[in-house]
């Protein structure tokens, strides 16, 4: 990552390190979705959604570094729920799990469809499948060498949403500053849920930072902050640019009204972030199932890119509704049991050893 890359080159101190694998883990293919959501509830309400949502998840973060510190074992999710709430919350965090990243996986399939068929022509369905084929071919073959140049991947992020806005502005005319329906005031819940979802990396800020309390949450809240500001830019910049006509991926329709190079700019953008994050995730999910539930290591990843394809296959064709249902049933699962574990966690007179 471009944080693991900075702090060994110049020495940057351990929580600003922390910061930086926590805004990684946040910033991805989500926030191509963003400038859709914030063009159907208008740029004032959208703005102030990303500004709350963001927060939100910030204090969901924090609450998250407290059970951590507070926990002397190092645990990830599932065990830290199976060690404050019991072996069906366990359980119940596991599925969440599995829910956020097949539904991440399909999302970026659909999307990785409409960059690539926007860029070369051609029907979405069939790019699809060939971005399938590679990716889990990569998947299969393990990520190491790709792993080693993460931090490129960050860096892309935010030097081409910089990119983006500088050179989209000239063309920002149509301000939509409130939503014409609505009806659709809700459907920004989910997709900044699933944009701002960041948990899953704060058992291994503990590890990056050691003890220090002071220093974990200093990473928490900069690591949470840092990716608002970059949300409510590049959403507000596209969505004054392409207006009600905004895509569901973000850089298609924004190149279109800025021109062939905003298309080139915009869907590699997208293709990059989407595909790091599908073979990422699918890394993951195959070796979550050969190491947590003992799975063989064909049937795992099978399982890992099979299902997200199964899913898409079936029907699921648009981004946004993808992103905005795993993030409103999974993300709000997942911060009920967090702040139930929390009240348990803030009632017990000692740190909790573990099992």
């Amino acid at each position: 990552m471009l944080f693991h890359f900075v702090a060994k080159k110049f020495r940057v101190a351990p929580w600003l390190k922390a910061a930086g694998v926590l805004f990684s883990t946040i910033v991805g293919a989500g926030v191509l979705g963003l400038p859709f959501i914030v063009a159907r509830v208008g740029v004032v309400v959208g703005f102030l959604y990303i500004i709350a949502m963001g927060l939100l998840m910030c204090g969901i973060h924090l609450i998250l570094a407290e059970i951590v510190i507070r926990t002397r074992r190092h645990f990830q999710l599932s065990g830290l729920m199976r060690l404050y709430l019991g072996r069906w919350a366990a359980i119940l965090m596991a599925i969440i799990f599995l829910g956020l990243h097949f539904g991440a996986m399909t999302a970026y399939l659909i999307g990785e469809g409409e960059s690539l068929a926007a860029i070369f022509g051609g029907q979405p369905l069939a790019w699809s499948v060939i971005f399938f084929i590679i990716g889990s071919l990569i998947i299969m073959r393990g990520v190491r060498a790709i792993a080693r140049f993460d931090w490129w991947i960050s860096l892309l992020t935010i030097g081409v949403v910089a990119l983006i806005v500088f050179l989209s502005a000239p063309h920002a005319t149509q301000w939509t500053y409130f939503p014409a329906e609505f009806s659709s005031l809700l459907l920004p819940y989910g997709v900044l849920l699933f944009a701002f979802h960041g948990t899953s990396a704060l058992p291994e800020l503990e590890m990056i930072v050691g003890t220090d309390a002071h220093a974990l949450r200093k990473a928490v809240i900069v690591g949470s902050l840092v990716p608002i500001a970059l949300y409510a830019l590049f959403a507000v910049t596209v969505v004054a640019v392409t207006g009600v006509s905004t895509s569901e991926i973000a850089t298609i329709e924004l190149g279109r009204v800025v021109g062939p190079r905003m298309i080139l700019i915009g869907n590699i953008f997208a293709i990059v972030a989407m595909s790091s994050s599908f073979v990422t995730i699918g890394q993951a999910l195959r070796r979550s199932f050969q190491w947590d539930y003992g799975v063989s290591p064909r049937i795992a990843f099978a399982l890992a890119v099979g299902v997200p394809l199964v899913v898409y296959l079936a029907g699921a064709r648009e981004f946004v509704r993808v992103i905005g249902f795993v993030g409103a049933t999974c993300g709000t699962i997942e911060i009920i049991l967090l702040l139930w574990a929390y009240e348990k966690n803030r009632h017990s007179r000692r740190r909790i050893r573990g099992n």
